[in-house]
């Protein structure tokens, strides 16, 4: 199982998790890349927590809210679930209307949240610590993120190929 905080935690501790959270968010973010929980929990090396530990969730919260506070968006947008909607969870949504953002439509709310942090950190001057490489940020994202949409996973197109393949007469293609 994974890495699961329990006991207290001082605030200097807590304080350098939030920092180290927000480092690797922030790295990965310049590259307009996204994590899965387990990535982030996998990444921190201040305090040891699980994807799904109430700590890691308390860490999220603190950094999207002084990155809202900054104008840089939730910083926390880009830590989805690994498998299933490979959105945020629910938490995000919870903070968001505490910030005092009502969004309509949740998926349209977390992709514009989405493009607004990876534009705010790829045109950022802030630099990153040097333990944190910007090729390291690009690793393993789960999702491939552009401009001007958000593309499915790319086992999306696969299934689809997938399901037509079975259902239809093979063709032959000349090339």
């Amino acid at each position: 199982m994974g890495k699961e905080f329990s006991g207290a935690l001082d605030e200097g501790r807590l304080e350098k998790a939030i920092m180290e959270a927000r480092e690797i968010l922030a790295a990965r973010a310049k590259v307009r890349g996204m994590m899965s929980y387990s990535e982030l929990a996998s990444k921190m090396t201040s305090i040891q927590v699980g994807p799904r530990d109430p700590l890691l969730h308390q860490i999220l919260d603190r950094v999207s809210t002084d990155e809202h506070v900054a104008g840089r968006g939730m910083l926390s947008c880009i830590v989805v679930h690994k498998v299933g909607d490979m959105e945020p969870g629910e938490g995000f949504y919870e903070l968001a209307a505490r910030l005092g953002k009502r969004p309509r439509n949740r998926l349209e709310f977390w992709v514009t949240e989405l493009h607004h942090v990876h534009a705010a950190w790829e045109n950022s001057t802030e630099t990153i610590p040097d333990g944190i490489q910007a090729s390291q940020a690009a690793s393993s994202t789960p999702a491939a993120i552009t401009r001007s949409s958000l593309r499915p996973p790319s086992s999306v197109p696969a299934m689809t190929r997938t399901r037509a393949a079975s259902t239809s007469r093979p063709r032959r293609v000349s090339g």
